[in-house]
């Protein structure tokens, strides 16, 4: 009794083996923004549709985790809340650094979403610590660079942070 389980767990599991595989093969082509004549060659033959659709629960799921793997894939927020100034810059660079990677389409919304998640820097904090201050709003240029750059100049940007120098050491107050 306890083969016949196993098998037929198996053979379960090997059919929705065979249904996530079609899925995370659409889900890379959507992902890559691939339509027209390749996006056709996914159509399933009018013979096959009957027999090869999922149960509309398995459809709602992968409708789900599709939307969701979309929205995670388009969408960057800081690794971590900064402490000092060498990580407050390490994290806006790493926003236009991913979003950068998204190309034309998501590239704004990601980016506005990370440095709004980053927020400014608290220049003001260090008011009674020149090195630190004339650092902090040295990094302003750079980040008012990140609010109109475009996908495709972003180095512009990297070499405005780039020139930030001197902020070591430069923690933020608890």
């Amino acid at each position: 009794r306890g083969n016949i389980l196993c098998t037929a767990s198996l053979r379960s599991h090997n059919e929705a083996m065979q249904h996530y595989s079609s899925y995370l093969l659409l889900l890379t082509l959507l992902l890559c923004g691939l339509s027209g004549a390749a996006g056709r060659l996914l159509e399933p033959r009018p013979h096959a549709t009957a027999a090869a659709q999922p149960p509309a629960r398995v459809n709602l799921l992968v409708r789900n985790a599709t939307s969701t793997a979309l929205t995670h894939a388009t969408k960057h927020l800081p690794s971590k809340k900064p402490t000092n100034l060498v990580e407050f810059k390490d994290e806006a660079e790493g926003c236009l650094t991913w979003c950068a990677a998204l190309g034309n389409k998501c590239f704004r919304g990601c980016l506005d979403g990370c440095t709004k998640a980053l927020g400014a820097p608290p220049c003001l904090a260090f008011a009674l610590k020149p090195k630190c201050h004339d650092g902090c709003t040295a990094l302003l240029d750079p980040l008012k660079c990140l609010s109109t750059v475009a996908p495709g100049s972003t180095h512009e940007c990297h070499l405005k942070f780039h020139s930030v120098k001197d902020i070591e050491g430069c923690k933020f107050s608890s």
